[in-house]
C-alpha cells in the first residue's frame, strides 16, 4: 500500500505568495416573497440568500484586473516574479480566448506567464490549486 502522508508532504515545494478573490459590490436577494417554495427550500439548504452581480458594462475580466493590481501594489513584486495567472469562473467573458489570457496580455505580463481558465463551480478552487501546484513543480 502506498504511503499517502508521503505525497501531501511533497506540496510544501512551493509556496502561494497570495489569493485574490475579487466580487462585484452590487449584492441581489435571490429569495423574495414571491419566490416559489421550491427555490426556498433550495436556499434553506444550502444557506444562500444573495448574489453578488456585475453592474452594466462590468465584466469578469475586469474583477481580475482589479485583483491583479491588487496584489502587484500590496505584496512590492514584479511582475515576472509571478509564475502564473489561474483564472476559476462559471461565468468567463468570452469561450475563447481564455479570461486568465486576457488579464496576461491586459496587464502586461511576459508572454513566459503561465495563465489558463478553470471553468468550474464550487470545486474550482480547490482543483485549481491542485492543477496550478502540479504546474509549477514540473
Amino acid at each position: 500500500m502506498e504511503n499517502k502522508t508521503n505525497k501531501l508532504y511533497k506540496l510544501n515545494k512551493l509556496k502561494i505568495e497570495c489569493l485574490v478573490s475579487v466580487s462585484p459590490k452590487k449584492k441581489i436577494q435571490i429569495v423574495k416573497e414571491d419566490t416559489s417554495d421550491k427555490i426556498k427550500r433550495l436556499s434553506r439548504s444550502i444557506g444562500i440568500t444573495s448574489k453578488h452581480v456585475c453592474d452594466k458594462g462590468q465584466r469578469f475580466s475586469t474583477l481580475g484586473e482589479t485583483g491583479i493590481n491588487f496584489i502587484l501594489n500590496n505584496l512590492n513584486l514584479a511582475k515576472d516574479e509571478i509564475d502564473g495567472i489561474v483564472v476559476v469562473t462559471q461565468s468567463p467573458d468570452y469561450i475563447m480566448p481564455g479570461t486568465a489570457v486576457l488579464l496576461q496580455d491586459r496587464c502586461g505580463f511576459p508572454k513566459s506567464t503561465l495563465a489558463y481558465d478553470i471553468n468550474l463551480g464550487c470545486s474550482g478552487y480547490p482543483y485549481a490549486l491542485y492543477v496550478a501546484y502540479g504546474h509549477l513543480l514540473s
